[in-house]
C-alpha cells in the first residue's frame, strides 16, 4: 500500500514538474523584491491597470513579459469562473494586496507570481480541489515568512504534490511552514 502511494506521490510530482517546466519562465528571478507599479495606464480607483493594448482577455492563458495588464487584474479575470459576473474591483484590489506581500516574500515578480498561482489553481482543479487564489496567497505568503527563502514555483509544485497525495489544505500548508531539516527528523 505505501509503495502504491509513493508511486501515485511521484507521478503527480513528475506531471506537476512537466506543467512548471513547460512554462518557459522558470529562470525569470529578480535579485531584490520590488513592488513597481506598471507605468502610463489607465488605472481604477483601486490602483489597478484596467486597460491593456491586448486585453486582460478570457481567453489568454499567461500574462507575457511587456504585457500591460496589471498582474492583480489578469489573475482576477482569469480566475472568475465562466457565466460569472466579472470581478469586482474589491477582489481585484484584494488579489493587489497579496501580490505586493508576496512581492516582498518571494525571488518572483508580481507578474510570475500571478501566472503561478493562476496555473496552480487550474491543476488544483483537475484534481478537484477548489482554492482561490487569494486563499493560495495568503497560505504562501504565511509559509514563506515562516521559512523564509523559498522559490514560489517550488511551493507551487510542493503543494500540488501533497494536495494530490490526499492532504488537506491546512495540513499541506502546515509541512510546506516546516522547516525541511525538522521534517527530516525520526
Amino acid at each position: 500500500m505505501a509503495r502504491a502511494k509513493r508511486r501515485a506521490i511521484c507521478f503527480c510530482a513528475a506531471l506537476g514538474a512537466l506543467a512548471l517546466a513547460s512554462c518557459g519562465e522558470e529562470d525569470e528571478r529578480r535579485p531584490v523584491a520590488s513592488s513597481q507599479a506598471p507605468s502610463q495606464q489607465a488605472m481604477s480607483p483601486s490602483g489597478a491597470s484596467i486597460a491593456s493594448p491586448r486585453g486582460a482577455g478570457a481567453g489568454r492563458e499567461w500574462l507575457d513579459v511587456g504585457d500591460a495588464t496589471a498582474p492583480e487584474v489578469f489573475l482576477a479575470t482569469r480566475s472568475t469562473p465562466k457565466g460569472a459576473p466579472p470581478a469586482s474591483p474589491e477582489a481585484v484590489a484584494e488579489i493587489a494586496a497579496l501580490l505586493g506581500e508576496a512581492d516582498v516574500v518571494f525571488d518572483e515578480n508580481r507578474r510570475m507570481l500571478a501566472n503561478r498561482t493562476l496555473q496552480l489553481e487550474r491543476m488544483l482543479g483537475e484534481i478537484s480541489v477548489v482554492e482561490t487564489p487569494q486563499a493560495l496567497l495568503a497560505g504562501f505568503i504565511a509559509v514563506g515568512r515562516a521559512v523564509g527563502r523559498i522559490g514560489y514555483s517550488d511551493l507551487c509544485q510542493h503543494y500540488f504534490n501533497l494536495r494530490a497525495a490526499g492532504a488537506r489544505r491546512a495540513e499541506a500548508l502546515a509541512v510546506l511552514a516546516t522547516p525541511a531539516a525538522e521534517r527530516r527528523k525520526p
